[in-house]
């Protein structure tokens, strides 16, 4: 038998108990003291209607104490023993509060509504990958939860929902979107629109593993040949990548405008940068060669690598998928025994990474590698993040025109005796 709440009792519980519980009183069923983690608290109850749980707020302690709480339960109790609903109609009339501009009422609750405020005004503001995040939650979850209430969605529905997108064969993307809709939840609470979320101790897919693929010398040289039989625009892209090291979608949407081949720079505005902070990178001799083989297509908005002129390139995996063709040929032409010799699963970030390795070999400082990348890594966290402002153009510069002359070395380009030799 369930203990009935009393005034001493309530006045001795403690609300900043770090977590949110939910007290029941053993007189009236249904009626419930709740305790925030705030420390807030509060009287609640609640009934089901249609066969649906439903919970409704009667008001806040100490200005609505244990009688009271008690009289308003009854009352409440009282209305729905005849039907009604009272967290409906509260649910109906917050959403009254809200019309579209054809005066339509809009159901802040509904999940195609929430995912919709979610992007509009917490991705779009901070978010570069909003229309990622969008296209992720539109795509995965509005097929199966279009049309429900946030609050009636499950803990089994969204452990179906990551389980269905694992069994496709995408672990990865299955952690992902469950962090998205974790989010969304979270997101969800700060603006009242539900009390708790269903993503609490889920068992998620295997741990995501980050990749580690750097590839050889000799890869290297098999695929910048490739990128000379790709042509352009792609082919002068990944040369781009292989001797700057910047991001894929950074060099993809690389502008005329933030070119300066006088000074040998490249400046990435904060805009399209991942991290948020402006960039410069130095174009070795190797770039600016590259560079200087491109045609310019359209005036505006002047994209380096464009097809159209309006627009940066797309199409990367059918480019990737061409390279790959190239590389096997390279291999098949050049091996004696072929078989013995293939280039394993690569992706273009791999690059990237490969740079990065590639400069460390060479005996390039660890802050000088992270700057060229545009990392604020290890090396440039906590105090140092602060304070530590100097570029390293000059170290960057030097770095990257070893690099160039590396790769020159490789592909066979230009010989030259100032080649940095790397260690076996």
């Amino acid at each position: 038998m369930k203990t009935r709440l009393t005034a001493k009792a309530i006045e001795r519980i403690d609300g900043a108990v770090g977590k949110r519980c939910e007290i029941p009183d053993g007189l009236i069923a249904g009626l419930y003291f709740v305790v925030q983690p705030s420390g807030a608290k509060s009287w609640a109850v609640r009934y089901r209607h249609n066969r649906r749980p439903r919970k409704h707020t009667i008001g806040t302690y100490p200005a609505l104490g244990l009688a009271e709480a008690r009289e308003a339960a009854t009352k409440l109790l009282t209305e729905v023993a005849k039907r009604s609903d009272p967290a409906g109609e509260k649910q109906e009339r917050r959403a009254t509060a809200r019309r579209d501009v054809h005066g339509k009422v809009i159901d802040e609750r509904l999940w195609e509504n929430v995912i919709a405020d979610f992007i509009e005004l917490y991705a779009n503001p901070r978010l570069r990958s909003a229309s990622v995040v969008k296209r992720c939650l539109e795509r995965e979850t509005l097929p199966r939860w279009r049309g429900r209430q946030i609050q009636d969605i499950t803990k089994r529905d969204v452990v179906n929902l990551v389980d269905s997108i694992a069994a496709r064969g995408h672990p990865i993307s299955a952690r992902r979107t469950y962090a998205l809709v974790r989010k969304v939840f979270n997101w969800s609470i700060g603006r009242a629109l539900i009390e708790t979320h269903p993503c609490h101790k889920l068992q998620l897919p295997g741990a995501e593993t980050k990749r580690d693929r750097v590839l050889s010398d000799a890869e290297l040289d098999w695929l910048w040949h490739a990128t000379e039989r790709l042509g352009s625009p792609f082919g002068p892209l990944v040369q781009m990548l292989i001797l700057t090291g910047q991001r894929l979608r950074e060099v993809g949407g690389m502008r005329w405008s933030e070119i300066d081949t006088a000074a040998a720079v490249w400046t990435l505005p904060k805009e399209r940068a991942k991290n948020g902070q402006a960039h410069i990178v130095p174009l070795s001799e190797q770039a600016l060669r590259v560079i200087a083989q491109l045609q310019r297509v359209g005036t505006r908005p002047g994209f380096v690598f464009t097809t159209n002129g309006r627009s940066p390139v797309s199409g990367f995996s059918k480019a990737k998928r061409a390279l790959d063709r190239f590389i096997v040929d390279d291999i098949a032409r050049t091996m004696a025994d072929p078989a013995d010799h293939e280039i394993a699963g690569w992706v273009f970030h791999d690059i990237r990474r490969t740079v990065a390795s590639g400069l460390r070999r060479l005996g390039q400082p660890i802050d000088v590698t992270e700057k060229i990348l545009n990392h604020v890594g290890t090396s440039f966290s906590g105090v140092r993040g602060v304070y530590q402002r100097y570029d390293y153009g000059a170290e960057k510069a030097k770095a990257l025109e070893a690099w160039g002359q590396h790769i020159d070395s490789l592909t066979g380009h230009r010989p030259t005796q100032n080649v940095v030799a790397l260690r076996a």
